[in-house]
């Protein structure tokens, strides 16, 4: 459901497909939600929309390159809630999302291979700790709203993504920074005291088909 018209009654909709049991069978979604879209309404006419739904993948974005958009805590956990237990993918691009839904949806699906998510900065140090509560997880990407279109990673945030990729568990190959994807490398390390330790670095992504994030979300 992408791109719909501003007229599109979201609220009519669901409830039609609701008396109907349209979306009994519906395993994954694709929202896009625009600059004047009542955020608050629409968040509720989504959740009722997917009510019934054996819901395995999220994805959610806006259009038009609006970044100001905020997804709810609430909105997430909701989703969460009702369908956590099945949920493999959670994407979300072009809004921003607090850390608490973040850690949310890491701790409460279970089943999580993919998670793609915009992260305010000052939220980048508590990241690691969410994503580890993710233990099927196989791939991440970040997106941080004021580097929207940047094609560099400044060394800094080089060093915070590598720090984070070291609290991830050992399940995730793929991590993503803005539009980099990079392979994650681990391998063990002989210590002074005789003991192996885990080494992880991230390298240039070689797999010749473009990552499924940017097959996502249609500009």
């Amino acid at each position: 459901m992408e791109g719909l018209s501003t007229a599109f009654d979201m609220g009519a909709f669901s409830e039609h497909c609701n008396r109907a049991g349209t979306l009994s069978r519906l395993r994954s979604i694709t929202l896009t939600v625009d600059e004047h879209t009542s955020l608050a309404d629409w968040q509720r006419d989504v959740l009722n929309l997917l009510a019934n739904a054996p819901l395995q993948q999220f994805h959610i974005s806006t259009i038009g390159g609006h970044v100001n958009h905020r997804l709810s805590d609430e909105f997430c956990k909701a989703v969460v809630s009702a369908h956590g237990e099945r949920l493999t993918r959670f994407s979300v691009h072009r809004m921003r999302m607090g850390i608490d839904a973040i850690a949310d949806i890491c701790a409460r699906c279970p089943a999580l291979q993919q998670l793609f998510i915009v992260v305010e900065q000052d939220d980048l140090d508590e990241l690691g700790s969410c994503l580890a509560q993710a233990r099927r997880l196989k791939a991440v990407h970040i997106n941080r709203p004021l580097d929207v279109g940047s094609e560099d990673v400044p060394r800094q945030s080089y060093n915070k993504i590598v720090d984070i990729a070291r609290e991830c568990p050992p399940t995730v190959k793929q991590f993503g920074f803005n539009t980099r994807v990079f392979q994650v490398e681990r391998s063990g390390v002989l210590a002074e005291d005789g003991s192996i330790q885990m080494e992880v670095n991230l390298t240039p992504y070689e797999n010749p088909e473009i990552p499924e994030q940017f097959l996502v979300v249609r500009t």
